[in-house]
């Protein structure tokens, strides 16, 4: 059973209904230019989630929300044994089992509402099953409320875009100090990155992390007068989808399955 799309007729949350619907057991792949997210599902439930951006990789995600201590990640760069990431982890006695799931089930919710909110793109569905990068499996979520509570993600940044505009927002040192007492993990880690005269796009180059969570950072810090919004730069261009269904086809096996 196979799926090919383009997502302006057929949306992301259409393709994940599918997916529920069918029980299905593979992958569902979205391409848009240079950004491709893998959604494994079995049995019509997410059970893993992978990235090709740096920013929003695994790791990214354990060091923009502070899960993890930066010499902690360094330690695992060192270490030879085997497994992923989270694996590892949990062999240096860095989290527990539990842990690393909990976590890696929040990463994966996080990418898989993410791709709610492309505009346009490819998704297409292969019987091959994503491997876990760290090899623990999130707990498996259903696509269904992925879809929900993306859309409810889209409607809270639409929310956050009338304080923080866009990426050319320049950002400034408040100066509010009696709450950085009281500051989160992903607040500091934040705090950390900012050198004082940054744009929201510089910063998130610096940070990472799933870009719902970096936005609602950071308009946490702006409420609290930790940051300051100083300035909206020109508004910068949208990027424009080059990606087709042809795209997609060529170098896939899915063209001599359709033509068999």
């Amino acid at each position: 059973m196979d799926l090919l799309a383009d997502l302006n007729y057929y949306p992301a949350t259409d393709a994940m209904q599918w997916a529920a619907a069918a029980r299905f057991d593979g992958s569902l792949v979205f391409q848009r230019n240079h950004h491709k997210l893998t959604m494994s599902l079995a049995g019509g439930r997410i059970v893993c989630c992978d990235s090709n951006q740096p920013l929003e990789s695994f790791r990214q995600h354990l060091d923009s929300q502070g899960w993890v201590d930066r010499l902690d990640l360094c330690a695992v760069d060192q270490y030879k044994g085997p497994g992923g990431l989270a694996e590892k982890l949990v062999e240096l006695q860095v989290l527990t089992k539990q842990q690393a799931r909990e976590i890696y089930s929040e990463y994966t919710l996080d990418l898989a509402c993410s791709v709610v909110a492309w505009p346009d793109g490819v998704v297409a569905a292969s019987a091959t099953k994503l491997r876990p990068v760290n090899q623990l499996e999130a707990t498996p979520i259903d696509p269904v409320f992925a879809t929900l509570e993306g859309a409810r993600r889209v409607d809270e940044l639409a929310r956050v875009s009338k304080l923080v505009q866009h990426d050319n927002v320049q950002l400034g040192a408040g100066d509010s100090k009696s709450n950085q007492a009281d500051l989160s993990a992903a607040q500091e880690r934040m705090l950390a990155s900012f050198d004082g005269s940054q744009t929201v796009g510089e910063l998130y180059q610096l940070v990472g992390g799933c870009k719902y969570n970096f936005l609602g950072t950071l308009e946490e810090l702006v409420a609290a007068g930790v940051l300051i919004c100083l300035e909206a730069g020109p508004s910068p261009p949208e990027e424009e989808n080059r990606t087709s269904l042809a795209d997609v086809l060529v170098g896939s096996d899915l063209d001599r399955r359709l033509m068999a």
